[in-house]
């Protein structure tokens, strides 16, 4: 690997974790911020208490479970963090690709949601295992899923289905469109040579079908 395609390469790789953290961190402050607005009614209603107006259980028991469902949303968006991070402990491990798939694009859904996007994921019900390096898996599924919300048809639908083929492992990113722009494949090849090449993996565009495939020789199944 030249100097220039390693520097590209790292500062790829910090941008990825950069951006997925800021994502997340706002996340996590709007359920913050629903918690604060909530426990203000709360302090409201105890006001208004305080001056003769009786209390309504009703509703604060809405408020209650308005509080406690933020709680809980925030605690799965902390662990998806949490996981995230500690895809960089080691550069190979032993992988559940439906959950490391899952969680890649759980940690989205923001980017998703801004742009109008939604996604749809199918997982195969046998679980797929394989030794790769886990940061860099991650980052290849986020950099094809954002070239597929870039191409994505009128409908605003990504469809991401994981399947064990008799000879590879697929992951592909179906209703896609402009895919004959020579310059768009041009980008995201070159852009993913590097991890392609760690992860022992190609990327193959299918113009007439309208999808993307992540390709991994079934080698890598443990």
């Amino acid at each position: 690997m030249n100097d220039s395609k390693f520097a590209i390469h790292s500062e790829d790789g910090v941008r990825f974790f950069g951006e997925t953290v800021a994502s997340v961190s706002h996340e996590i402050k709007n359920c913050l911020a629903i918690m604060n607005e909530s426990a203000g009614l709360l302090q409201d209603l105890v006001m208004l208490n305080q001056k003769g107006k009786p209390l309504d259980p009703a509703r604060i028991d809405r408020i209650a479970q308005q509080i406690s469902g933020q709680i809980k949303r925030a605690d799965t968006i902390v662990k998806n963090l949490n996981s995230f991070a500690h895809s960089s402990d080691v550069p190979e491990k032993n992988i559940d690709l439906s959950e490391t798939l899952s969680l890649t694009l759980a940690l989205a859904k923001r980017s998703a949601a801004n742009r109008g996007v939604s996604i749809h994921l199918t997982l195969p019900q046998k679980k797929i295992m394989i030794t790769t390096n886990p940061f860099f898996f991650m980052q290849v599924i986020r950099q094809c899923l954002d070239f597929s919300m870039a191409t994505v048809n009128p409908e605003k639908v990504v469809e991401v289905i994981l399947q064990l083929k008799e000879d590879n492992i697929e992951i592909v990113f179906k209703k896609l469109e402009d895919l004959e722009n020579q310059n768009q494949k041009m980008f995201i090849m070159e852009k993913l040579e590097i991890m392609l090449e760690k992860l022992g993996a190609h990327l193959d565009i299918n113009d007439e079908r309208s999808e993307m495939c992540l390709v991994f020789d079934s080698s890598h199944q443990k």
